[in-house]
């Protein structure tokens, strides 16, 4: 199986939208009533990010109805790249993922990223790609491994029940593990995991995928969060609101309702 992916260096970028990130992790900490504790202590250690309320188990940091301000914020500021690395023939996905450490991750979870795994498996079109953007991270932080297997054998992409247990372990090679300011972009196909570390990091994720390649069999409740190009481009804090609030459960998979103001 060869590994499909792309790696670009971005560290004007990175260093304009950590401010950006800091602000809406601190407003999170501080909606879940977590005070007077260091950010990246908040983040990464178990006692502190269990009590983060809009924080799950693979370390992504949702937007709620009371941080919107600040995830729009942050995300005026990555659409500057997504304009120039997503090609125009594109339907892209939104909401985007701020992840972090993920601190409350259980193997025991069927869909757990710590176990090499295709993005398609948990239902990701197949034909889908993922841009991934590393931030901040330390020497020892969690950080995307891309993979690929001894015999290079195909792996089907076909949806399956779980991650665990289907690659094995020994049975793996890591090709390249992201580094801070990495921008990465691979394939549905492409063998990947998020490798272990105790560091603090942050990583924002966006998916996309070229017009006329979703599938019928492509889950329909993932499908209908790809946008065309123009519309994705025209998401801002004016014309969407994100209406769950702390404390409530969204009713969509990711964790984030949201509806647009009006039509355009």
């Amino acid at each position: 199986m060869s590994a499909i992916y792309k790696v670009f260096k971005e560290e004007k970028l990175a260093k304009e939208i950590r401010p950006k990130c800091l602000k809406y992790l601190k407003k999170s900490l501080l909606l879940s009533n977590i005070k007077k504790i260091n950010v990246k202590d908040a983040y990464s250690k178990k006692k502190f990010a269990k009590k983060i309320l809009n924080l799950n188990h693979n370390g992504a940091l949702l937007p709620k109805f009371e941080n919107q301000k600040e995830f729009f914020s942050i995300f005026e500021k990555f659409k500057s790249i997504l304009d120039k690395k997503i090609s125009n023939n594109s339907l892209i996905h939104f909401p985007i993922i701020l992840r972090l450490n993920n601190t409350l991750a259980d193997p025991n979870k069927k869909y757990s990223s710590s176990y090499p795994h295709l993005d398609s498996w948990a239902g990701q079109p197949e034909n889908s790609k993922i841009l991934s953007f590393n931030v901040l991270t330390g020497i020892d932080s969690p950080t995307l491994e891309v993979l690929t297997t001894k015999n290079k054998k195909k792996i089907s992409k076909n949806i399956k029940k779980q991650y665990k247990n289907i690659i094995n372990s020994k049975d793996i090679v890591s090709l390249y593990k992201t580094k801070q300011a990495d921008l990465s972009i691979l394939d549905a196909g492409t063998l990947h995991r998020t490798s272990k570390g105790k560091s603090f990091r942050i990583t924002l994720e966006c998916r996309f995928i070229e017009k006329g390649k979703l599938k019928k069999s492509d889950p329909k409740n993932l499908k209908k969060y790809y946008f065309r190009r123009k519309t994705f481009f025209k998401i801002n804090q004016k014309n969407t609101l994100i209406s769950n609030k702390f404390g409530e459960i969204a009713k969509s998979r990711f964790g984030v309702d949201f509806k647009f103001r009006h039509k355009f």
